[in-house]
């Protein structure tokens, strides 16, 4: 049974992270996530970050073994609002009522834009969708 635990958690483990701070940035999440990989390796986990936006990360390891422990390191982080392995959300100390209001409010705001556009980017059967006048009224000639 202790053969069959080891081989499950020996594969690869992916594990998102939500961040919020102050001046929150792709730059400034870049930062963070190189100052986050350097303290996982002096602890001997060797995970590797990926900024997917500007309070998006994404950590990966090759063996799974250490998933428990990177969890433990990510959910203790101040920056930390969130912390996702498949089914399983962890909420960090950034992870407060003013975070969730702002999340809510970029969500609707996104989700408005996602309905404009689905109204604009229709068009006739048929025809190319040309940005140039010029090269749209050539076609039409043919």
């Amino acid at each position: 049974l202790e053969r069959i635990k080891l081989a499950g958690q020996a594969k690869p483990a992916m594990i998102f992270v939500s961040v919020d701070y102050p001046g929150v940035s792709k730059a400034a999440s870049e930062k963070l996530a190189s100052r986050w990989r350097s303290t996982l390796q002096s602890a001997g986990l060797s995970a590797v970050p990926y900024v997917l936006g500007e309070d998006t990360l994404l950590f990966t390891l090759t063996q799974g073994w250490h998933v428990q422990e990177l969890k433990d390191f990510l959910v203790a982080q101040p920056e930390t609002a969130s912390v996702k392995q498949g089914a399983q959300t962890l909420s960090g100390p950034a992870d407060t009522e003013e975070y969730r209001q702002r999340k809510q409010v970029a969500a609707a705001a996104k989700g408005a834009q996602g309905a404009d556009k689905g109204k604009k980017g229709k068009r006739k059967k048929g025809k190319a969708a040309s940005a140039d006048p010029q090269e749209t009224a050539q076609r039409d000639e043919l």
